[in-house]
C-alpha cells in the first residue's frame, strides 16, 4: 500500500538525518530523537482508555505528564491523500509532530524544534525524492506552539509535507 511505504520511508530516513543530533531528554542527559510512526506510543500507566469504542485517548492537556519521558521525539503521520486517475500521480501530505524537552528558565526549546524542522526541510531542498518513488512537494508548512500555551518544560512544533507519489502500472487485459 503506497501511502504506508511512505510513512515506512520518511521514518526511515528522518532514523538517519536526524541520528547525529541529540537533544536533552527529561533527566538532563544527551539523547536520540526518538522517531514514532502515527501516534506515540503508549504504557499502562500513561493510557486513558475511552469506554464507548476501546480506543486510546490522546489527552493534549496532560500531554506533559503522560510523555514526557518518550522525549525528545518526532511523530511522522499520514494526514491525508487524493487518489487520481489514470497514469497521474497521487499525492498525499505527511506530518511530522515533534517535542523536545528543555528545562532550562530561558524557555528557548523551541529552537531546538526549529533545528529538526529545518533538518528535515533541508534534506528535502537539497533532494526532493525518497525511496526512488516518492517526490517532496513545496511548499513545506511548519508551526510551534502559541507563545502563551505554556507547557514547559516540552516544547512543541510541527511541519506538513506533501509527496507526489507513484500510480499503480495498469494491467493490459488480453482475452
Amino acid at each position: 500500500m503506497i501511502p504506508l511505504a511512505l510513512q515506512d520511508a520518511l521514518v526511515k530516513e528522518l532514523g538517519t538525518i536526524l541520528k547525529p543530533l541529540k537533544l536533552k531528554n527529561r533527566d538532563g542527559e544527551l539523547s536520540h530523537i526518538n522517531i514514532y510512526s502515527q501516534y506515540l506510543p503508549v504504557s499502562d500507566s500513561s493510557s486513558s482508555m475511552d469506554g464507548k469504542t476501546g480506543d486510546m485517548a490522546f489527552d493534549f492537556q496532560g500531554i506533559n505528564d503522560k510523555y514526557e519521558s518518550l522525549l525528545p521525539f518526532v511523530v511522522v503521520y499520514l494526514q491525508d491523500g487524493v487518489i487520481q486517475t489514470g497514469a497521474m500521480a497521487h499525492s498525499m501530505s505527511a506530518g511530522f509532530a515533534i517535542g523536545v524537552y528543555d528545562n532550562d528558565g530561558s524557555r528557548q526549546g523551541y529552537r531546538d524544534v526549529m533545528l529538526v524542522i529545518s533538518k528535515i526541510t533541508e534534506r528535502f531542498e537539497k533532494n526532493d525524492i525518497l525511496a526512488n518513488k516518492f517526490i517532496a512537494q513545496f511548499p513545506v508548512e511548519w508551526s510551534l506552539q502559541e507563545p502563551d500555551d505554556i507547557t514547559c518544560p516540552c516544547f512543541y512544533g510541527s511541519m506538513v509535507l506533501d509527496f507526489a507519489t507513484p500510480t499503480y502500472r495498469r494491467e493490459c487485459i488480453h482475452a
